[in-house]
């Protein structure tokens, strides 16, 4: 057993941010298994113009994550459908 007498979590953890555009506030923030996944979804525009930055970091270990579901469900919908931006989501 690990120093502290819980066992470890083997796999490497990475966090997966989103930011809008040049602000560096992170409206989203989740922790993931699978960075390739996640890949070719740089980022999503939205109908008006702006856009949410993506970006993954591995997770340093022991370190705590502050979870922030701000969009769980449209991340999922764009990485499921192969699309980055709302407009095409919505044709889809």
């Amino acid at each position: 057993m690990p120093k502290g007498g819980k066992m470890g979590n083997k796999r490497q953890r990475y966090i997966l941010e989103g930011t809008w555009g040049n602000q560096h506030r992170v409206y989203h923030r989740t922790v993931i298994y699978d960075p390739d996944k996640y890949k070719n979804l740089k980022s999503i525009l939205f109908d008006d113009g702006t856009s949410m930055r993506l970006s993954i970091r591995k997770a340093i270990p022991y370190e705590k994550i502050v979870i922030i579901h701000g969009y769980d469900s449209l991340i999922d919908k764009c990485l499921r459908n192969k699309v980055s931006s709302v407009t095409a989501l919505t044709a889809v």
